[in-house]
């Protein structure tokens, strides 16, 4: 079934297959020791507890590869077409890899070597969506910190300091840590200083050892590997050739880690070692090297999150284009192939680290020093390399509808599975899989702000017959029950603005965000195999475009609700008006949303554009009439009047039945109408088809005071590609003749429209239900089963 794009195409994939390109990936790997029964129990739970019955996994050392990425330019491309120059993203990624074994199911046979990242992170939003959507990748926020040049010359410096955007939970950063989570540094190569003159003490004790330890492997006839380790690790029980021999099983391990499971690196992996190790190789290959990705694939279920509705092992291939550069991170003379470094992991109260810190601690880990892990790779080296990396080739996956069924892009017809209601546990582990925190949401002192705007009636019946009433023509013809939705008779589009400090979640927690969403009422119902309407209808939210601030509000409406959902910046300056010397005649910005996009595919002359890629863009801008206008009056439930002209109405804008006045609040009828959306899980082999549809609706209620304001604002919609607000949603320009601004203009290359809006504002109890499906399918399946 197709994956419906009526509102807009997040991604832009171009067609089917897609082909990412990645230009001049710098790439810095540090492999850190773990615990073999840990890794193999963590590759159980996450991988083969209760899952496919067509492979299974096991570690394939005892190795988890840190990687640390700087991707320039990540770019689409399509076979015999050429390349898509104008979309382009670039970002940072910290992934944690685990080599694997896969077998074949049930027999156990051998199939191949792969990775798969539990644990990964990156700092672009468009490449969190991508990832999460079409591979199942985890990936969750960070941020890469910038640090000041370290001049003072005895302290160690530090390489890379990394900030997970999650913690972000309260948008006042009170819940967020001081500390970033990972830290890599890398200690001087000379001595100085008080703390030099302690260094210098130890350190002929070292090079006395090192020297012996040399001496000794060559006394014991060991292999040209052991040169490399006298550093790692200071001998400490046995004799120096015991403690020599287990330092040199584990680089020959991780070696061989190294060359199987990460064909990615093959290449690299001789020239780089070989040398040390006395064997021979080379960094060209006959053939591209690739590396074979697995990823646990799964989305949670609307109606309950310790559930999937959907879960996948998808199977995918990276492959080297071309090695550019690339080196040790560390001297081989030195005698210490760690190259100085140490890796700090805290965990404390971090749900994403705790599993991983736990596998590569040498010990049991303490919240003592909140969490702290400090560990030390073993020879780490970087490279530069072109990368090109495709669809996925097979997965195998369900639903909580459906049995297990496996599909590769050789026999990519997916046939019925066998149905079976069950319930699938959500594995809660990796980096990204905390982030949801879908529940009963309750925010005492939410601000809601309403501005009404004005739009093209057939305009918003063609969008919601495009969104929503097509998908259910397959049950019409079949004569099977289907549903209808219908915009309520106001030509309005609604957009809210809602914001919130201390937003709970089935009571814990203290949450915070700023949402703003574009919205349609309508009305919906159930209908007959006759295709006759039942009863009367229910009213419902439609949220078109939604934009949230925070990584956890993301996920949560886009993944678990189905929400159209941008990762954005929603920017409000404090006292705009107090910066002016006198009154101002102009409009004033009191909010600006921005997110990353990609830019627009042509130039002027109509020639595609390589200049641009993917960044943060201005798309909605609102701002307030000056005082000397116009000043917003703050009016009282108890006291206004419907006859009052100048009093703004519920029922005027068709919201009396969205919104619970107090009056209302005193006689007990609180309203929950619905807010619902389209959910679709994309398909890993083709992204143009959807494995799993769902409409999944949440009961909303928003308790008023009995002060409320109202007032008139200016919003400018910015007519980005990919993101047609103004014409998907029909809207109507209605700035006022004679001010001077045109319906229509440019702020330097971004054209934008500008309308002037009534605006309503509240303060208030806001209240949101867990969600629940109202109609399903599954890929293979055209027709919607429902769930009411």
């Amino acid at each position: 079934m197709d994956y419906n794009t009526a509102l807009c195409d997040f991604l832009k994939l171009p067609a089917d297959p897609c082909i990412q390109s990645f230009t001049d990936v710098t790439t810095q790997i540090y492999p850190l020791r773990a615990d073999p029964e840990k890794i193999k129990a963590f590759c159980d739970q996450y991988l083969n507890r209760d899952k496919s019955p067509y492979e299974t996994f096991e570690p394939a050392g005892p190795w988890i590869i840190m990687q640390v990425c700087d991707y320039g330019e990540i770019s689409f491309k399509k076979p015999d077409v050429g390349q898509f120059a104008h979309r382009w993203f670039s970002q940072h990624e910290l992934a944690f890899g685990i080599p694997v074994r896969c077998r074949e199911k049930p027999s156990g046979d051998f199939r191949e070597f792969g990775v798969v990242y539990p644990f990964i992170f990156v700092d672009s939003p468009l490449a969190m969506e991508g990832g999460r959507q079409i591979y199942g990748w985890p990936k969750a926020g960070i941020n890469i910190e910038t640090t000041p040049p370290e001049f003072q010359p005895n302290l160690p410096r530090t390489l890379v300091r990394v900030k997970v955007s999650p913690f972000l939970a309260d948008k006042s950063g009170q819940n967020s840590p001081d500390v970033p989570f990972v830290e890599i540094h890398q200690a001087r190569p000379f001595l100085s200083g008080r703390s030099g003159i302690a260094e210098a003490v130890t350190s002929l004790p070292r090079a006395v050892s090192g020297y012996l330890s040399v001496a000794s492997s060559v006394l014991e006839s060991m292999s040209n590997l052991a040169n490399l380790l006298a550093g790692y690790k200071l001998p400490t029980t046995g004799s120096i050739s015991d403690n020599l021999a287990t330092m040199g099983r584990d680089v020959q391990s991780l070696i061989d880690t190294m060359q199987k499971g990460f064909g990615y690196f093959n290449s690299m992996i001789p020239m780089l070692i070989g040398a040390a190790t006395g064997s021979q190789g080379s960094a060209t290959t006959a053939a591209p090297p690739k590396v074979t990705i697995y990823t646990m694939k799964q989305v949670r279920d609307a109606a309950n999150t310790s559930s999937a509705c959907y879960q996948a092992i998808v199977r995918s291939e990276m492959t080297v284009d071309q090695v550019k550069d690339g080196g040790l991170l560390f001297d081989p003379l030195s005698g210490d192939p760690s190259g100085g470094i140490e890796i700090k992991l805290r965990s404390k109260g971090n749900e994403y680290m705790a599993a991983l810190a736990d596998m590569v601690s040498p010990g049991s880990i303490t919240n003592e020093g909140g969490g702290l892990l400090c560990v030390r790779p073993l020879v780490p080296f970087w490279e530069k390399v072109d990368l090109s990396y495709g669809l996925a080739d097979r997965q195998s996956w369900r639903t909580k509808q459906t049995e297990w069924q496996q599909e590769s892009i050789a026999s990519s017809s997916k046939k019925d599975a066998a149905k079976k209601k069950q319930v699938i546990r959500y594995e809660k582990r990796g980096s990204g899989s905390a982030l949801a925190v879908s529940g009963k949401r309750v925010a005492s002192n939410a601000v809601l702000h309403i501005f009404v705007l004005e739009a093209n009636p057939k305009r918003l019946r063609d969008l919601i017959n495009d969104y929503l009433n097509k998908l259910a023509e397959p049950n019409q013809k079949n004569n099977q029950p289907s549903f209808e939705f219908e915009v309520k008779d106001y030509p309005f589009v609604y957009v809210t603005l809602l914001s919130y400090d201390k937003m709970t979640i089935d009571g814990n927690g203290q949450y915070g965000d700023s949402v703003l969403a574009f919205a349609v009422l309508v009305k919906y119902w159930k209908l007959d195999e006759k295709n006759v309407r039942n009863g009367d209808p229910t009213h419902a939210f439609i949220p078109i475009y939604t934009f949230v601030g925070t990584d956890w509000n993301f996920v949560t409406e886009y993944e678990v609700y189905g929400r159209l959902t941008f990762r954005s910046t929603l920017d409000s300056p404090e006292d705009t008006w107090v910066k002016q010397s006198a009154p101002s005649d102009k409009h004033r910005e009191v909010l600006s949303v921005s997110t990353t996009l990609f830019p627009d595919a042509k130039s002027e002359n109509g020639s595609v554009s390589g200049g641009k890629g993917a960044a943060p863009v201005k798309v909605i801008a609102i701002s307030s009439q000056p005082f000397k206008l116009a000043e917003p009056e703050t009016c009282s439930f108890s006291t206004a009047s419907p006859q009052d002209p100048g009093w703004l109405s519920l029922e005027s804008y068709g919201l009396e039945e969205y919104l619970t006045t107090p009056s209302n609040l005193a006689s007990n009828n609180v309203r929950t109408p619905d807010s619902i959306a389209l959910k679709q899980v994309r398909s890993a082999i083709h992204g143009h088809l959807a494995d799993y549809q769902s409409l999944v609706a949440v009961q909303r209620a928003f308790k008023l005071a009995d002060k409320f304001g109202k007032s008139t604002v200016r919003i400018r919609i910015y007519e980005n590609e990919g993101l047609p607000i103004v014409k998907n949603l029909g809207l109507v320009g209605n700035v006022t003749p004679g001010s001077g601004e045109d319906w229509s203009s440019n702020e330097g290359d971004v054209p934008f429209k500008q309308f002037d809006a009534k605006a309503m504002s509240f303060t208030g109890t806001l209240e949101e239900g867990q969600g629940r499906e109202l109609w399903w399918r599954v890929g293979g399946q055209e027709v919607w089963t429902s769930v009411i």
